[in-house]
């Protein structure tokens, strides 16, 4: 994908962030100083600042200035993740007058660092996950094609006022979108559509499970 990829930082991340394998988020956690709860985002909450305490600066501010998403992946070993991967919601209106050269999501598929956490089950506590590997990861030209298709289809029907006649994930194969709400009284207007619930895209959990089978 288009752009400039940092190597030497990618390499010292991935040296550092290497030395935590095999640990529970759990103690990662305390060694990072992120306390235990039962929020959602407990295991994205370690990771992240892990992930800032292995670069130069400390802080996450350093994968920000290179266009790198942090992102992290739950899954069994050898399975599929337990989850398909969400990015910030968008809104409607806006969506509707992007095109694919420009997009939202494009940027945001610029360069991931794909931090990969295993556990049995995917009712397995949280704290009780290990991470086991990570991976800097660019869609290539063909998945990135793909991914366009997809997103113009989606931009499409939003536009045309069908947004609530989106397809499911199984309906494609790269992306798909989904509610990202606080709860059902998170809605803004599409056009000729009213208000909707606010969505976002997010990767199919196949085509993660491709991204996360180069984990090392």
């Amino acid at each position: 994908m288009e752009g400039q990829v940092d190597r030497p930082f990618e390499s010292l991340v991935a040296d550092r962030l290497g030395k935590f394998r095999g640990k529970t988020v759990a103690e990662i956690g305390t060694l990072v100083g992120v306390r235990p709860t039962v929020a959602k985002h407990y295991t994205a909450m370690v990771l992240r600042e892990l992930a800032a305490h292995a670069t130069p600066s400390g802080n996450l501010a350093d994968f920000d200035s290179r266009g790198i998403e942090v992102k992290t992946v739950r899954a069994p070993a050898g399975g599929r993740p337990f989850e398909s991967m969400s990015f910030p919601a968008f809104r409607n209106h806006e969506l509707s007058e992007e095109n694919w050269a420009r997009a939202t999501l494009r940027r945001y598929l610029r360069r991931l660092l794909v931090l990969r956490v295993t556990a049995p089950v995917r009712e397995t506590p949280q704290g009780r996950s290990v991470f086991t590997g990570l991976r800097f990861w660019s869609p290539d030209e063909d998945q990135l094609s793909g991914i366009g298709t997809e997103w113009e289809m989606f931009r499409s029907m939003i536009s045309g006022g069908q947004a609530r006649r989106i397809p499911a994930e199984s309906s494609t194969r790269f992306i798909h979108l989904r509610p990202k709400a606080r709860d059902k009284d998170d809605v803004e207007p599409a056009p000729s559509s009213g208000f909707v619930v606010r969505k976002s895209f997010w990767l199919n959990r196949d085509f993660v499970s491709t991204i996360i089978e180069g984990t090392a």
